[in-house]
């Protein structure tokens, strides 16, 4: 595993995939920039953390990183590397796990990034707010950049489903990714107790992440009635269930689908 992890990462550096992460990494700078001064009645490194925070670390590093993963794994069967690897020594149970390391590794890596730009904030800003604040938004930051990661696995099954074409898994992202934007902004709304809800807060590993990190934000932000932020009503033990059970079947039938790809 760790030989096929460094092989990956060889790739990456031969498709430029790391200048991408650079250039995203500038993005999260401008967002952050012009976050901190948009006239908002809060102490800025907590506007600060409830704005960018959620811009970044909720939407553009998941997307960011879906879109480098349906490149990684379709441009494997455009190249017909594919069938090298699974019919060498290399199991599809071990090509697929390799993928999710170096997609978890590039968000970590950015991240670690943003961490240090936050730190650096909540010594310029952070004026009247504790290091306990600061200590909980990297904590926040960093379960964040796991959790939306692996909720997009999903679009990785749909990606090996079709192979090389990429149309599909860039349609099926932005559908799988807008609907929850879309329930997040209040655009769909959802009951409780209902379908929808369970779909929605549940069932979709998305608008599960989206559930524990507005229950993790309403835990971190001090005073989170003063600021609006209402706690959510969620069962984390159905929730974790919900989300591992999701992530579970799309591994596991990547896995299968593989293996019946090259037979």
């Amino acid at each position: 595993m760790h030989n096929l992890f460094i092989a990956e990462i060889i790739k990456l550096k031969r498709k430029k995939i790391l200048a991408l992460i650079v250039a995203a990494f500038v993005i999260d700078v401008v967002i952050i920039l012009t976050t901190i001064n948009d006239g908002m009645p809060q102490p800025q490194f907590l506007g600060l953390y409830r704005r960018a925070f959620t811009t970044i670390s909720s939407v553009l590093h998941p997307l960011i990183i879906s879109l480098i993963g349906i490149y990684i794994v379709s441009d494997e069967y455009k190249n017909d590397t594919i069938n090298h690897i699974v019919t060498a020594p290399v199991p599809p149970a071990k090509f697929v796990f390799a993928k999710i390391m170096i997609l978890q590794a590039l968000t970590l890596l950015l991240t670690i990034a943003v961490a240090i730009i936050f730190g650096i904030c909540f010594i310029l800003f952070g004026e009247g707010n504790s290091i306990k604040l600061l200590e909980n938004v990297i904590l926040h930051l960093f379960v964040n950049s796991i959790t939306f990661t692996l909720a997009f696995l999903p679009i990785l099954l749909i990606v090996i489903i079709f192979r090389s074409n990429i149309i599909i898994p860039i349609v099926s992202l932005l559908v799988f990714s807008g609907v929850i934007i879309l329930k997040n902004s209040g655009t769909i709304s959802v009951t409780s107790n209902s379908i929808s809800e369970w779909v929605l807060n549940y069932l979709h590993p998305l608008g599960n992440a989206s559930m524990i990190d507005s229950a993790l934000t309403y835990r971190f932000v001090p005073n989170p009635e003063v600021y609006g932020i209402i706690s959510p009503d969620i069962n984390w033990a159905v929730s974790l269930a919900c989300f591992l059970g999701v992530l579970l079947l799309s591994v596991g039938f990547s896995i299968v689908i593989l293996n019946r790809q090259n037979h």
